[in-house]
């Protein structure tokens, strides 16, 4: 999302005297002489009226839940978010509002106000302009006339915008090459001999540092029409086992559309992932994804992907193309740890491209479930757990049986911020992966537990 616009030398001072509350002359006195007795919103409206908007916002926010859809009640609770700095949940109920009343001009202007602190400034063109239709007075008037010369001196069109982050790693991997415990096995072609594995095959566990980057950008091409794409390169090195020390580069560029509640991206993606300072297996494909924010609690997506995953050498034969749809829910509960969760799920096939192999093709799915709560203003809390089916296309040549896994990962760590210029993030986490396979050599589990810190940009 593009930064909010530097203003004009002198308006900044103009718009603090006047968006606590340019309206209040002609919408507080409107809504009062209208509505319903109701204590709650008259001591909101008080406190509105005495500047004290994080206190409004704090006795109308826990009541969302049970009187959403109500016009005065998200009016004012859409002025107290918006002024408390809660803009996002401010623009969700005011769009109630407007929704049950689109000609609602003082609730069109609020909006309009929150969509020029997010940057969007388009948008909060347009339904400033929208509001100078329907009519308001001269005061009002003046003030969304400073908003529309300040939009315009800034240029009308958002601006480009990019974020990115630097993270480094310390940990401990007890399984850094995902191989099975035991260093013997009975092959049922070979008649049940028992053979000795490779010991590069057999569990090791190790030290290890990472270094992860990445970015994203944003660059607008029309009000409801942006090119996006990032790119995230990371590296994970042994301090013994460097055989197994790998590097993966991976990126997408597309277009994202949003209209409303609703936004749809198509892009393109490629990934490269190396392996002992080699190339192992290149990725890449596209994808297609639809997500809708229903409102300030809850969002759906769903997307669908096509990936061609290309082996380097012997690894070649398993060579396939991936297909995947899934979606997802997320939900944000009230309360004072604002906890957020989701859950997500999808099903996909991967084909193998080389004939006479179909033990390496498989169908599969999964599941995913996570949160994560504000443990205090400095630290955030997370934990996810996902479950993921696999079943092959063939019976394995030495194992006489059709490979079955049932992977499952768990997932726990916090988000600790020690300043406040909120740039800088310490990340301890604790990663258990355990893939249980009825081929011997395919079953292992894995404990990585690291910490991180990370610097974010701008």
């Amino acid at each position: 999302m593009a930064p909010v616009i530097p203003l004009r030398r002198g308006f900044t001072a103009i718009l603090a005297k006047r968006t606590i509350h340019f309206l209040l002359l002609f919408v507080l006195s409107a809504v009062m002489g209208t509505a319903r007795a109701d204590a709650v919103l008259d001591q909101a409206k008080q406190l509105l009226a005495a500047k004290q908007p994080q206190a409004a916002y704090a006795l109308l926010e826990p009541l969302e839940k049970e009187r959403a859809g109500e016009v005065e009640y998200d009016y004012v609770l859409g002025i107290a978010a918006i002024d408390s700095g809660n803009v996002t949940r401010g623009v969700f109920a005011l769009e109630r509002v407007l929704a049950l009343q689109p000609n609602y001009a003082q609730a069109r202007a609020e909006i309009a106000r929150a969509y020029f602190l997010l940057g969007e400034r388009r948008t909060a063109k347009q339904e400033f302009e929208s509001v100078q239709r329907l009519g308001v007075p001269e005061e009002a008037s003046q003030t969304i006339q400073r908003f529309l010369s300040a939009i315009e001196d800034a240029g009308a069109g958002d601006k480009p915008s990019w974020t990115g982050f630097l993270e480094l790693a310390y940990g401990y991997d007890s399984n850094v090459n995902a191989g099975p415990g035991g260093g013997v096995v009975a092959v049922p072609a070979l008649g049940g001999l028992i053979t000795r594995l490779n010991p590069l095959g057999v569990e090791q566990s190790d030290d290890f540092f990472a270094l992860s980057g990445g970015a994203n950008l944003s660059y607008p091409l029309r009000p409801q029409l942006a090119v996006v794409g990032s790119v995230l390169a990371s590296w994970k090195l042994n301090t013994q086992a460097t055989s197994f020390d790998t590097s993966n580069l991976g990126g997408n560029l597309g277009l994202a559309y949003r209209r409303g509640r609703d936004s749809v991206t198509v892009g393109l993606q490629a990934d490269s992932f190396d392996l002992d300072y080699s190339k192992y297996r290149d990725a890449y494909g596209g994808i297609l994804q639809w997500t809708r924010t229903i409102d300030a609690f809850n969002s759906v997506s769903a997307y669908v992907q096509k990936t061609r995953l290309d082996y380097a050498g012997q690894q070649s034969i398993r060579d396939a193309d991936r297909y995947v749809a899934g979606g997802a829910v997320g939900h944000g509960f009230s309360g004072p740890w604002e906890p957020i969760g989701y859950l997500s799920g999808y099903v996909g096939k991967e084909d193998e491209r080389s004939a006479g192999v179909p033990w390496l093709g498989q169908d599969f799915w999964g599941l995913r479930i996570g949160g994560q709560v504000a443990l205090s203003p400095q630290m955030l809390g997370f934990a996810a757990a996902s479950v993921e089916r696999r079943d092959y296309g063939g019976t394995d040549p030495f194992f006489l049986v059709t490979r079955r896994d049932i992977q499952t990962d768990l997932r726990l760590g916090a988000v600790v911020t020690p300043w406040q210029d909120n740039k800088w993030h310490v990340v301890p986490s604790v990663n258990y992966t355990n893939n249980d396979s009825n081929v011997e050599i395919n079953a292992y589990d894995r404990w990585l537990v690291q910490i991180a810190i990370r610097r974010v940009f701008p």
